[in-house]
């Protein structure tokens, strides 16, 4: 499975099968390989954590403007509870908000991966750790 991020600037790419092989023939190697792709992916997470906190803010600000902006526009109507209705719909079928809100479900779902990811290297870590021990119980 392929995983593809964007981060800012900077796209992280990567084959998740590829990158869980084991290669029982050097586990020495897998052994210390495998705190830096687990550290790796959490700084990743990490930093798009930061990317969809910062994102809930923009909607949250994107949605208070043209919220106000449409209360405002409407002041004059004699039914409140319209108004706010008028106001609401208008703002969340805004193609501004919409994109805010597009942006914040992909980083959503990009988090999403990267956690599944750090679970499958946990799992691989734990696989490598019984296999290491199975050869030394061999050897």
């Amino acid at each position: 499975m392929d995983v593809s991020i964007n981060l800012g600037p900077k796209s992280f790419s990567f084959n998740l099968n590829e990158e869980l092989v084991i290669d029982e023939n050097d586990m020495t190697e897998e052994l210390k390989n495998q705190p830096s792709y687990y550290g790796y992916l959490g700084m990743l997470r990490v930093k798009l954590q930061r990317k969809v906190e910062d994102l809930k803010i923009e909607v949250s600000k994107e949605y208070s403007s043209l919220y106000f902006k449409h209360t405002d526009n409407n002041k004059d109507m004699s039914n409140k509870a319209e108004a706010a209705k008028i106001a609401k719909y208008k703002t969340e079928s805004n193609p501004l908000y919409i994109a805010k809100c597009n942006q914040l479900n992909k980083a959503q779902e990009d988090l999403g991966v990267i956690q599944v990811c750090l679970e499958a290297f946990d799992q691989r870590s734990r696989m490598i750790q019984s296999l290491n021990a199975n050869l030394r119980k061999e050897n």
